[in-house]
Formats: C-alpha cells, sequence, structure tokens
C-alpha cells in the first residue's frame, strides 16, 4: 500500500517536472493524485476568496482544506470540502472554482488531476481611523490635520 502510494508520487512528481518518463497510464476517467505542494507550483490564476461579512464582523478566522479534481486542460472541475469552519466553506469554494492550472501530462498526455488545495483567512484588519484625537491647545483653537484629511478649502 505504502509502495503503491510511493509509487505514484513519485510518477506525479516526475510527470509535473517536465521529465514525462513512460508510466502506466490511469484508469480511464480517475485523475491522477498530486502533492498540494507540487500543484501549488503549477497555478497560473489565483482568485482570492471573499471574506462572508458576517464571518469577518464576527472574526472568524482560519484555513479552509478542499479537495480539489482539476481538468487536463487546467480547470477545476470538483472542489468538495474537507475540512474547514462551515462560514468560510462557500466563499472558498467559489474562489478554487475559479483558479486555473498548467496542464498536467502523463506519458506525453494531458490528464486530470486530483490534488488538496488550503484557503486561508486571515484576521480581518481593523480600520484605520481618518482622523486622529485633537491637540488643541487653550490659545489655539485648531487642532493638528492627520495627513489622510482632505485639505483645507483655498479661497481666492
Amino acid at each position: 500500500m505504502v509502495a503503491s502510494t510511493i509509487g505514484r508520487a513519485a510518477a506525479a512528481l516526475l510527470v509535473l517536472a517536465g521529465l514525462g518518463l513512460p508510466q502506466p497510464a490511469p484508469a480511464r476517467g480517475r485523475p491522477v493524485p498530486v502533492p498540494e505542494q507540487i500543484q501549488e507550483w503549477r497555478l497560473l490564476r489565483r482568485v482570492p476568496p471573499v471574506y462572508p461579512p458576517k464571518a469577518r464582523e464576527l472574526r472568524i478566522t482560519g484555513t479552509v482544506r478542499l479537495r480539489v479534481v482539476i481538468s487536463a486542460d487546467g480547470l477545476v472541475l470538483y472542489a468538495g470540502v474537507i475540512s474547514g469552519h462551515p462560514w468560510l466553506v462557500r466563499a472558498a469554494v467559489q474562489a478554487v472554482r475559479q483558479w486555473i492550472y498548467q496542464p498536467a501530462y502523463l506519458a506525453g498526455r494531458p490528464v486530470a488531476v486530483m490534488t488538496t488545495v488550503s484557503v486561508r483567512f486571515p484576521p480581518p484588519r481593523q480600520p484605520q481611523p481618518y482622523l486622529s484625537v485633537s491637540t488643541a491647545t487653550p490659545g489655539n483653537s485648531r487642532p493638528e490635520r492627520n495627513s489622510r484629511e482632505a485639505p483645507p478649502p483655498v479661497e481666492m
């Protein structure tokens, strides 16, 4: 069991490395398993997930892991959930379905591959205030301006 898994992983590494050594063809219609770290290098277009507003409001973070099947053309055919917070899963799946990969080859022919993908949802950033705290003094009624504020209008 372990030897066959290692053999398939080694074959996938050789194919994806561009060596294209002849390998036995996979069963018709079955995607070739490829490690996540290898397939990550073949990603041509990554669409970032849209953080769900309610999850952002509640500061829900984490990683969603998906099992992904990629066609011989490099398009994502299937994205199924392995793990992740339920409120983040839909956004991760919608983003990954738009990703595009370089096609993988086995024995000189493009093949579908199956891999896992990790989509991270980092903690949302705190919005920065645009106005600074007033620094008015008794002799000076104008507070200092924050550099993000619009400049005062010019009178002519």
